[in-house]
């Protein structure tokens, strides 16, 4: 979702919201609220383990450009990694590493239902997960409200579905849904072997 608020001041100019202003409500509204939570801050994402489950709230930036994307994800520890095939990193940043990704932004409980693991195209991946998108180089400082309601917003749905998304997420589980929809990618495959020797 893009959110502009444009404010002309009375010379005719204009001051638009910049990436640190922005990174000031994003850590006030996001991180600060989630950390508290018990999720972890690496970067500029978050995390949360319980158990074998990882939670993360990663966020996305391209340099030159005045927007933030988010994706709320959950893997589990024992799955290996895309690039390296490795288990050592527990916070890992990338999202195609996780199976199961959420656009948080508009989760709501009829969503709980629904819960599962979607395949997408791994070699264009990016395009296909489902990012949540705040443009904010179009917002005057002076007229914040919307981008702070907008992180808000995040914050609220994570802190209340993120437990219940958890806590749908069971390895048995996650390797039915794995098998029931996979399309044959190889990081596919890799985890449905994954899950299998851990359930073994």
């Amino acid at each position: 979702m893009i959110i502009s608020n444009h404010l002309k001041l009375s010379n005719g100019e204009r001051v638009f919201m910049i990436a640190n202003e922005f990174n000031e409500l994003y850590e006030q509204l996001i991180v600060n609220r989630l950390t508290k939570e018990g999720y972890y801050y690496k970067g500029k994402s978050l995390f949360l383990t319980r158990g074998d489950t990882v939670a993360a709230l990663l966020r996305r930036t391209y340099r030159g450009e005045q927007a933030a994307s988010f994706v709320y994800c959950c893997r589990h520890q024992f799955l290996r990694d895309q690039k390296n095939l490795s288990t050592k990193n527990i916070y890992l940043t990338d999202a195609v590493d996780y199976p199961f990704r959420f656009s948080i932004r508009n989760f709501n409980e009829e969503d709980l239902f629904t819960v599962g693991y979607e395949s997408i195209n791994y070699l264009r991946s990016h395009s296909e997960i489902p990012y949540d998108e705040i443009c904010y180089g179009d917002s005057a400082i002076e007229n914040k409200q919307g981008i702070s309601d907008e992180l808000t917003k995040i914050a609220d749905k994570i802190i209340y579905f993120g437990p219940k998304i958890m806590n749908l997420l069971s390895p048995a589980k996650s390797l039915s849904m794995l098998q029931r929809n996979s399309k044959g990618a190889w990081i596919e495959q890799i985890w449905i072997e994954d899950y299998k020797s851990k359930l073994s």
